[in-house]
């Protein structure tokens, strides 16, 4: 009898680790996200000058998950490695450092970068804010203010976009990028593949440098 309440209590345990682990996830359990965030996770884009030729590759990477504090509070992050070349034959090359991401139940945010310090430190986190990257549920609309201090407009959420990696249905967002001449850029991220393709273009003009997603692999 004393075995058998043993057993119930070490399983009633292991239950209670497994959703605690759960709950740290940089995912949220049981729910789409505007990109999964799972360390293997991999995006390979083509970047296009004017005349839609090959300029670079890049390449983003979920390589390791970390605990940093912020507010007195432990929060798990993704950590995204950005890559990029210049020939299909080159190797990768890392290209701005480590980038620190979450999903939370709002949407995509970003916690800052992992980069070498003066002193050549190569574990120093500069901008540690959390700051809304994409919301998520969205309606077309809805605005919000980026770490860069761009406001972003939700202008769409189903839109179609046909390209290398394949056809998707994306939430669209956009953010002017000079009041003046009223430049936008416009990003396009299809839920649980992650960000797919941008451009930029003024109010009436051709889409231009665009990137677009050439591959991914979960």
């Amino acid at each position: 009898m004393q075995k058998r309440a043993f057993r119930i209590l070490l399983l009633v345990s292991l239950l209670i680790i497994i959703s605690c682990s759960k709950d740290k996830s940089t995912n949220p359990s049981n729910s789409d996200v505007v990109v999964p965030l799972t360390i293997g996770n991999e995006w390979i884009y083509v970047e296009l000058d004017d005349d839609l030729n090959i300029e670079e590759w890049s390449k983003q990477s979920v390589i390791e998950t970390r605990n940093i504090n912020l507010n007195n509070q432990d929060i798990e992050v993704a950590v995204l490695a950005d890559y990029s070349k210049y020939s299909i034959d080159d190797p990768w090359e890392l290209h701005n450092g480590r980038n620190l991401y979450r999903n939370n139940s709002d949407g995509l945010y970003y916690y800052g970068f992992i980069d070498e310090d003066k002193n050549g430190a190569k574990d120093s986190i500069y901008f540690l804010e959390e700051t809304l990257e994409v919301k998520y549920p969205v309606n077309v609309g809805d605005s919000w203010v980026r770490e860069s201090g761009l406001e972003w407009t939700c202008i769409a959420v189903d839109e179609e976009i046909d390209i290398p990696a394949g056809n998707f249905s994306c939430i669209v967002i956009r953010a002017n990028i000079s009041h003046e001449d009223e430049w936008y850029i416009y990003r396009y991220y299809c839920v649980n593949v992650g960000f797919v393709a941008s451009y930029y273009s003024g109010v009436e003009g051709e889409p231009e440098a665009w990137v677009k997603l050439e591959s991914y692999n979960f």
